[in-house]
């Protein structure tokens, strides 16, 4: 698994950063932040880093989207 670098909502993800494998009876697996916009566009839906894993060949985005609490307490 490798960080492909940061990805920004609507940044489309460059042809030769999809992993490929040898056998070409496994599908792409597109992780949370992705998005398929047919024929053959990937874009991103959040913020965060692009991961790729070639060897599962997967790939998806991590941000980090939890809530913040407002921390005042009454």
């Amino acid at each position: 698994m490798q960080v492909e670098g940061i990805v920004l909502p609507g940044d489309e993800i460059p042809q030769e950063k999809i992993p490929s494998s040898q056998n070409p009876n496994k599908a792409l697996t597109l992780g949370p932040g992705l998005r398929h916009v047919p024929p053959a566009t990937i874009k991103a839906v959040v913020a965060g880093e692009l991961h790729i894993d070639s060897r599962k060949k997967a790939i998806w985005v991590e941000n980090n989207g939890g809530r913040v609490g407002s921390g005042a307490k009454s």
